[in-house]
């Protein structure tokens, strides 16, 4: 029975695409922009049901939550760095 499961954990192994790191290993100002697109795409799909205005807003207070949390993340890390 080990064997087995070795085996299949080698097929799936070998089977699975491999996944690049997905934090980036140095953080610019596309990085904020990116977090600010990915705020207004996330906020667009919660709301996918919602009327057109209500999803507008929904997207544009997306984006303005996703640029904070990605400037806030550069701040941090800058900060760390300077210091």
């Amino acid at each position: 029975m080990p064997v087995v499961a070795l085996f299949l954990i080698l097929l799936f192994a070998s089977v699975l695409p491999e996944v690049e790191d997905p934090f980036p290993d140095k953080i610019g100002l596309s990085f904020v922009f990116g977090g600010a697109g990915l705020g207004g795409v996330m906020a667009g799909v919660f709301f996918a049901a919602a009327t057109p205005q209500k999803r507008e807003r929904a997207m544009a207070m997306g984006n303005l939550a996703g640029f904070a949390l990605a400037a806030t993340y550069y701040l941090i890390a800058l900060f760390i760095q300077v210091i």
